[in-house]
């Protein structure tokens, strides 16, 4: 949920405010 390393929750991530955030 940091980086863009965890490829198998990429799809969670994007849903993520922290993703957003980054």
């Amino acid at each position: 949920a940091v980086a863009a390393g965890e490829q198998n929750q990429t799809n969670l991530e994007f849903k993520d405010p922290q993703w957003v955030k980054r």
